[in-house]
């Protein structure tokens, strides 16, 4: 079952329409213009900074992140965009990929990480932290971003790491 939805998920990352241009731009939501039609499953709540109340988003990372809950069922996101002046983002040395609307947290563990992760991949992510050590399960997470080299990040893509 795993497989065949995978494949699926291999088809739609082929057909999105993830080229350049607007897409590709950060974009400054409110929730009066958030396209609830293109992003059916995220409302502007979700992906929004819970600090600032400020969302940047680039549109076609938000692309990717629907075609994956379309295919991989049920996403369940703990953080999305944050301001660079979060608390998480101000104790780096520099912001990291949630500051360039690029990057989500999703919470799973056991089998639906693993559809999370082999699905982000298909989808074109190209990082991906696996945090599944936490006693407390609803405390695991998977974050993927899509940042692609040449953008200045501390790693290269793709690329792979646990906390």
């Amino acid at each position: 079952m795993v497989e065949t939805r995978l494949l699926r998920l291999a088809d739609v990352a082929d057909n999105l329409a993830i080229a350049d241009g607007e897409d590709l731009q950060l974009i400054e939501f409110t929730v009066s213009i958030w396209d609830r039609e293109r992003w059916p499953n995220f409302s502007f709540d979700e992906i929004v900074c819970r600090e600032t109340g400020r969302l940047l988003i680039r549109p076609a990372s938000m692309d990717r992140l629907q075609a994956l809950r379309n295919e991989a069922g049920a996403i369940n996101l703990s953080s999305a965009y944050r301001s660079p002046i979060h608390s998480a983002e101000k104790v780096k040395a520099r912001p990291g990929s949630h500051t360039h609307g690029q990057a989500f947290d999703i919470k799973c563990w056991g089998e639906h990480a693993t559809n999370i992760v082999a699905g982000a991949l298909i989808a074109g992510f190209t990082g991906i932290g696996i945090s599944q050590k936490h006693a407390n399960i609803s405390k695991r997470f998977v974050h993927i971003d899509d940042i692609e080299d040449g953008q200045g990040f501390h790693a290269p893509r793709p690329f792979l790491w646990s906390y």
